[in-house]
């Protein structure tokens, strides 16, 4: 895989960040900001035929992704069926036999910059390809994993309920509060344990899950909410781990 190619992956990755706290199907607004990300991601390539057919493809992808989920009530396994397709057509288009590459005007954009401003860091004292690699999983562990999980408590029915009267009757419905609470915690706890297995240090995990643990201490005599977060924890922490020890493998 090449440097661009990892590039285009996280603007696609970091276009997919509108999925984070949308569990309904996403609208025409979602879309075109989906759309809009991966188009100025699509600007840092060669001009040619091989990136405007790269631009109708990722649109098309997109308008499809729309009709799937307004006629599905399963977002997430086709969020994750989408991310996989989107995968596929990215390593065709940066294959040695297409050859899409960074536009030849690129650097010449970073030395005006460089002169501009002193945030911006000189090109040969970044390693690129490192920190594009960086960036994926930090992306991977924020996002897709979190609609991976979300997947596994819908297969598994696992989500967090809770009952709500209404006419003598008690209703169980899906404990949003709560699904967003474990949501941001899950992105939190995955950002640090990706961050601890990249530095080797795997015995400061265990204190995040304790950590977590002992915050939920009583709410754990609850046996499907126990089921829960123990569920929950341990697959995200597996998932942030493996995501970890591949970016590991790629920056080595």
């Amino acid at each position: 895989m090449t440097q661009p190619f990892y590039f285009m992956l996280n603007v696609l990755i970091a276009s997919r960040l509108v999925f984070t706290f949308k569990d309904m199907p996403i609208d025409w607004k979602q879309c075109a900001v989906m759309g809009a990300v991966q188009g100025a991601g699509l600007l840092f390539l060669q001009p040619g035929a091989a990136q405007w057919g790269l631009a109708g493809l990722l649109l098309a992808l997109n308008v499809l992704l729309l009709r799937f989920e307004s006629r599905h009530t399963q977002t997430n396994e086709v969020r994750l069926g989408m991310f996989v397709l989107q995968v596929v057509v990215l390593s065709v288009f940066f294959s040695p036999r297409l050859g899409l590459d960074f536009s030849p005007g690129l650097a010449q954009l970073g030395a005006r910059l460089q002169g501009l401003t002193l945030l911006f860091p000189p090109a040969g004292r970044v390693d690129w390809p490192r920190a594009n690699a960086l960036v994926l999983g930090l992306l991977l562990v924020t996002n897709e994993a979190n609609l991976f999980i979300r997947s596994m408590f819908k297969v598994f029915s696992l989500a967090p309920h809770r009952q709500v009267e209404a006419e003598k009757y008690l209703i169980t419905m899906t404990d949003k509060r709560e699904l967003n609470a474990g949501r941001v915690i899950g992105i939190l706890e995955r950002v640090i344990i990706y961050t601890f297995v990249l530095q080797g240090q795997y015995t400061a995990i265990g204190f995040i899950l304790a950590a977590k643990s002992f915050a939920r201490f009583k709410e754990l005599d609850n046996r499907e909410f126990a089921e829960y977060v123990l569920i929950g924890t341990l697959l995200s922490a597996l998932l942030a781990m493996m995501i970890a020890l591949f970016v590991g493998r790629l920056i080595m």
